[in-house]
């Protein structure tokens, strides 16, 4: 069977705007995991049960940019700050909610540049793997390393078809890849390109 990634643009009678694609990651996989590509505005395309959250070894880039304040006394703030431990990069930090929030720790704020390829591609083996470990069916990510960083859609899609052949999800059956507009037209020209590959005999 062949392994890569096929699909075809949406209807377009029938999907919401800039709704470009849906396409199935990795045929080889019992289950193939079909993925829808839109923007990260709005409603979902399906129910989620997690997202993924691009962050940093301090979780600062990821936090709720509204201000919640804290009924403890300022000083036991403080001092549990200061012993806060570091995620290591690469990393996945798992937050209750609904939907369960997935934070990948791909940026470390005191190096420059503070993102590497490889922290991208080691936190998408450890998404993959916490659901399955969690039986998840459906889970939102962005183009990790691309809101804060200068990773590619095309590294990224390498990232994700090598992190899918390494843990071979059995569990998760729907992706939401959450582009921003300014994404969208290099991500589509990564997804024919592969396509064209796939296609060959």
């Amino acid at each position: 069977m062949r392994s890569g990634l096929e699909g075809h643009p949406i209807d377009n009678s029938r999907r919401r705007p800039r709704d470009q694609w849906r396409i199935t990651l990795d045929s080889a996989l019992e289950h193939p995991i079909e993925v829808v590509v839109s923007p990260p505005e709005g409603d979902p395309p399906f129910p989620i049960e997690a997202i993924a959250i691009e962050d940093d070894t301090y979780f600062v880039l990821g936090a709720d940019p509204e201000f919640q304040p804290s009924s403890e006394h300022p000083i036991r703030v403080h001092t549990a700050a200061l012993e806060v431990e570091p995620a290591a990069p690469g990393s996945v930090v798992v937050r209750p909610g609904q939907p369960l929030e997935l934070l990948a720790v791909v940026h470390d704020l005191a190096r420059d540049p503070t993102w590497q390829e490889e922290w991208v591609d080691q936190a998408l083996v450890e998404l993959l793997g916490e659901t399955e470990r969690r039986g998840i069916a459906t889970l939102g990510l962005p183009i990790l390393g691309s809101l804060h960083g200068a990773m590619t859609a095309a590294a990224f899609v390498r990232g994700l078809e090598k992190a899918i052949a390494g843990v071979g999800p059995t569990s998760l059956r729907r992706l939401w890849l959450r582009v921003p507009e300014q994404g969208e037209a290099e991500l589509r020209e990564v997804l024919r390109s592969r396509q064209a590959s796939a296609a060959e005999p």
